[in-house]
């Protein structure tokens, strides 16, 4: 997409806007889940939702991370950076942890649970090179269809109590 087309409202997108974040779920509700989100009637969602715990490998990057955004931390009010935090709504706090990881980790991609759930897992996948990869399923031009029957899109409109009707 065109640097002039994108939204710069994702969770990862890069805060100066330099560089696209592609995202990605594990499958098929995932994705719906995600893209729906922002059209739910009502934020309460989020209030029925456990918290996220660490895993094996994130107490180290996240205790990286803050160490190099201590100015962003305190600015979000964050006193100890952990997978809630880092994959929360706080949009300064992850943008800024998705151009630390770009400009100076080793990581081109991250691998985060969604907020809807954390069996649901999302990749943000930052461009490398100028380009991000050319991702078409099915070897279509503009994706796939949207079917009536899509039992993962009805699955998540109804997560998010939304409806065909108008």
């Amino acid at each position: 997409m065109p640097l002039a087309y994108q939204t710069w409202e994702g969770r990862y997108d890069d805060p100066d806007r330099t560089w696209h974040t592609l995202y990605l779920a594990s499958d098929a509700f995932g994705a719906w889940v995600e893209v729906l989100g922002r059209f739910r009637p009502h934020d309460d969602l989020m209030t029925a939702l456990k918290d996220i715990t660490d895993e094996d490998g994130d107490p180290d990057t996240l205790r990286w991370l803050a160490q190099r955004l201590p100015e962003v931390l305190a600015r979000c009010g964050v006193r100890d950076l952990d997978l809630s935090a880092a994959t929360g709504p706080q949009r300064e706090l992850t943008q800024a942890i998705a151009r630390e990881l770009y400009l100076h980790g080793d990581a081109h991609a991250m691998e985060y649970p969604s907020r809807y759930g954390e069996t649901i897992r999302c990749i943000a996948m930052f461009e490398t090179d100028g380009d991000l990869p050319d991702i078409k399923p099915d070897g279509a031009a503009y994706g796939p269809s949207i079917e009536a029957d899509d039992q993962a899109l009805e699955r998540a409109m109804r997560l998010h109590r939304l409806s065909w009707e108008l």
